[in-house]
């Protein structure tokens, strides 16, 4: 992003100096993205086993503002997006597709398995927090990885655990830069980021501005080096009126990229027409900062992922009191009547041959998206959900930009779908002893679930831990990859219920008994920090093939003879090929013992229940 040249226009009259003295505020976004670039500067982008764990990219943020803070650069606020306008869309639409494609194309070339990594793990000593050259991690192979999905919101993890900086993270309802912008202009300080566009706000005259690809240091980070862009210096020096910042020669430059710089100048001086002057308004608009609430708390909401917090924003539900008011902008306000909501979600690599990675877990973020009317007069009949979204075909020729519409339950559904989640959870929580083995299971039973729906033979999660039974499992295929997938899916989808139900309790609303209770439960979820990964997720699979959950899978799909089948496959390998669908005198004495059908689904028969064995599909 950023205006096209205005960077590099500017640059000779920047100023070299050292960091010794001053304030710094964090565009959180860029910061984000360039912790990850830092992590991967040294790895191969053409494999995912080199991608840097989510736990590396925390422990980096951390270092890198340690480090600046004992530079004499105090942390006053680090800005993420919290609300993106519709004008944003087609960008969104448009980078969606590129990762779509770019999906496809990997998988084209690697059709049957990834590509290996080096030998080795990434140590944090490797990690150059402010390195003298770019790495191979930035050369442009291709095939490219898409970039890691939880990115942002992990770091914001890492941020909110840390007792040296969680007080400076805030969820702004706008774009970061703006908020980025407005703290500038009123306490002064100097804004870190990657955004050309922050030169073309109205900083103040205490404010500036310094890009991370300008830092360097010596190897022992005694000294650290930036180029800084102090906005209304550099105003005064080329004879423009300060106030206004470098709006008009952003203006000027966006419109002729391909010029020189005094021909921009000439253009400021030479005043704007009135053909211009509309367009340069409109162009002025989006670098216009937010109104403060001043009577807001500036803390003390809920915490938050950056697109569950456009998300709530968008609906009828809202934030409620939150530090800062949106920018202006059409807010979308779904009804059984009115355009659905739309909820961007995070990007998973997995096999594009199959169905989304995202649909075994729909029937939680139903719940979730359920849950947004809670408070409010308005229904909510749908949420579109932005995910792997089509390309254009030789038939349409146009690719789909509208997603996948995933139907929301009324109000009268909250409490009995609640119900059945928690007392499926309940379960798996009684039966397992390690906490990381429940959301795993849960994640199983899911798959399990959709493939009986789907009318499947066998599950994918079923296929892979008989692969671990026997010693065969490969971690390079795309079935692992996949199911890798769905499980961060599922994980990433029950944080979303736990964050929507935070709102609705620091909102003032009474949560019924079974969605307080889930409350209480989900935070036991792992934080992103902490989600599997390809190096962890087998070690994951083998907890849950060699712990009891084999046992309460039994129980749950004690009416599904294939199911118990590929179980006991499962558990005596040494049996050779999956027996057929007769029961074992086993799983016939177990009768006795197993939780009843009717506790987890309330009848024998197909439930519309959609936590039960036959969940709704989002196709």
């Amino acid at each position: 992003m950023g205006v096209f040249k205005l960077r590099k226009f500017l640059e000779p009259y920047s100023e070299t100096f050292t960091l010794e003295s001053g304030s710094a505020i964090l565009d959180g976004p860029s910061f984000a993205y360039h912790i990850f670039y830092l992590c991967s500067r040294t790895v191969l982008q053409t494999t995912p086993f080199e991608q840097p764990s989510y736990e590396l990219l925390g422990r980096t943020a951390i270092s890198w503002l340690t480090a600046i803070r004992s530079h004499g650069y105090p942390i006053a606020a680090i800005y993420f997006d919290g609300y993106l306008p519709s004008t944003k869309r087609p960008e969104r639409i448009r980078r969606l597709l590129q990762s779509t494609q770019n999906l496809v194309t990997y998988h084209a070339i690697y059709p049957s398995r990834v590509p290996a990594g080096r030998p080795g793990l990434i140590p944090e000593t490797s990690i150059t927090l402010f390195p003298n050259d770019r790495g191979i991690g930035t050369k442009k192979l291709f095939p490219r990885l898409p970039n890691l999905p939880f990115i942002v919101p992990a770091i914001i993890d890492a941020l909110r655990l840390s007792p040296d900086f969680s007080s400076t993270v805030n969820l702004a309802p706008g774009e970061a830069d703006g908020f980025c912008a407005h703290h500038a202009r009123e306490h002064g300080g100097t804004i870190f980021t990657s955004d050309s566009d922050l030169l073309a706000y109205n900083l103040g005259r205490n404010g500036s501005v310094v890009f991370f690809d300008d830092m360097n240091a010596d190897q022992k980070v005694r000294n650290i080096k930036a180029r800084r862009y102090s906005t209304a210096e550099i105003a005064g020096r080329l004879s423009l009126n300060p106030d206004e910042g470098l709006q008009e020669l952003a203006f000027a430059v966006a419109n002729e990229p391909n010029g020189k710089i005094q021909r921009a100048l000439d253009s400021c001086k030479g005043g704007l027409t009135d053909r211009n002057r509309e367009k340069y308004l409109q162009f002025v608009n989006s670098f216009l900062t937010p109104n403060l609430v001043s009577t807001a708390p500036s803390q003390g909401g809920p915490p938050l992922d950056p697109r569950l917090s456009e998300l709530i924003f968008r609906s009828p539900q809202g934030l409620g009191s939150r530090p800062l008011t949106p920018t202006p902008g059409p807010r979308s306000k779904a009804n059984k009547n009115g355009a659905p909501l739309e909820m961007y979600l995070p990007f998973l690599l997995s096999c594009p041959s199959r169905a989304t990675p995202w649909e075994a877990s729909t029937s939680t973020r139903q719940l979730a998206y359920a849950a947004l009317q809670i408070g409010s007069n308005d229904q909510i009949s749908s949420v579109m959900e932005m995910r792997r979204l089509q390309t254009a075909s030789k038939a349409t020729s146009r690719p789909a930009t509208k997603g996948s519409p995933v139907e929301v339950p009324d109000l009268t559904e909250i409490d009995s779908l609640a119900t059945s989640l928690l007392e499926l959870l309940s379960i798996m929580t009684a039966a397992v002893d390690k906490n990381t083995m429940v959301w795993a299971l849960f994640a199983v039973y899911q798959d399990i679930s959709l493939s009986i729906e789907q009318g499947k033979q066998t599950a994918l999660s079923l296929e892979l831990l008989l692969q671990i039974a026997r010693g065969r499992l490969d971690v390079r295929s795309w079935e692992f990859v996949h199911l890798l997938a769905q499980t961060q899916a599922s994980y990433y989808s029950l944080r979303m219920l736990h964050q929507m139900l935070g709102v609705l309790a620091h909102s003032g609303n009474t949560l019924s008994e079974p969605l307080a209770e889930l409350f209480e439960l989900l935070p036991h979820l792992p934080s992103l920090l902490d989600f599997p990964t390809l190096l962890t997720f087998p070690d994951i699979l083998q907890l849950v093939r060699e712990g009891p959950g084999l046992s309460v899978l039994e129980d749950l799909f004690s009416e599904h003879e294939d199911v118990l089948a590929q179980i006991e496959a499962i558990k005596h390998p040494q049996d050779g090929e999956p027996p057929g669908k007769e029961k074992t005198a086993e799983h016939k004495k177990k009768q006795t013992h197993r939780v009843s059908k009717e506790k987890v689904n309330g009848s024998k028969g197909v439930s519309s229940n959609r936590f039960d064995l036959l969940m709704s599909s989002d196709t």
